[in-house]
């Protein structure tokens, strides 16, 4: 079997079959060095036109992705209010409050660990021995990435009544708007996240370009 192997190789007509293999129009074959120095040079510029644009949209669905992801915290809060009959805040990077009880509580769950439970809600349990509350969380803290994306770093708390109407924290009154949050990754690609009348809360894109400044 070897030998029969052997006798077919002897029998091939190798230059003749490097000679096929190898021609080409006009003799030459392959690609030149101005060739090769012409692709490099599109590709370039290629991809100086491509990455910064897909970079961009890849940073702009990050945005969006947070933003709404955000707005379903908020709602929750809002409707885990409305179950318990109030007594509920989505954590802020201020703790404004008038020092009650209740405030104290909240101030203290948002700032776990000595660190700012940013985007966290959590919800007031009355205790009676000692008097004052518990809070269990709701929801947690928003993401290392939406860390990355708040405009100098800053959120501002909202507590929700047992109408669902949130409001500033020591603010008694429904304000007509509250901006919760703005997120953004340059000057002109901003996200902002409002509740309007206490209740209505969406997400804004501004048509003007302002600072964005990451902590």
């Amino acid at each position: 079997m070897f030998e029969q192997d052997l006798s077919a190789v002897r029998r091939l007509d190798l230059p003749l079959l490097g000679r096929r293999l190898g021609e080409c129009g006009g003799g030459q074959c392959g690609f030149t060095l101005v060739d090769l120095m012409v692709v490099l040079a599109v590709v370039a510029v290629l991809a100086s036109i491509g990455v910064p644009t897909f970079r961009r949209l890849i940073l702009s669905n990050r945005l969006t992705t947070t933003a709404n992801a955000m707005v379903v915290t908020l709602d929750m809060a809002r409707m885990e209010a409305i179950k318990r009959g109030g007594g509920v805040q989505f954590c802020g990077s201020d703790h404004a409050h008038d020092g009650g009880a209740l405030d104290r509580a909240f101030a203290q769950a948002c700032t776990e660990n000595g660190r700012s439970q940013l985007g966290a809600v959590y919800r007031a349990v009355p205790t009676i021995t000692p008097p004052g509350f518990t809070t269990p969380l709701v929801a947690p803290p928003i993401t290392e990435q939406g860390h990355r994306l708040l405009n100098n770093g800053t959120m501002h708390a909202v507590r929700f009544n047992a109408q669902g109407l949130g409001s500033r924290p020591g603010v008694n009154e429904v304000q007509v708007l509250i901006t919760v949050a703005d997120l953004c990754f340059d000057s002109a690609h901003h996200r902002e996240i409002q509740i309007v009348n206490g209740s209505l809360i969406h997400v804004v894109t501004p048509n003007h370009a302002s600072l964005c400044h990451h902590a």
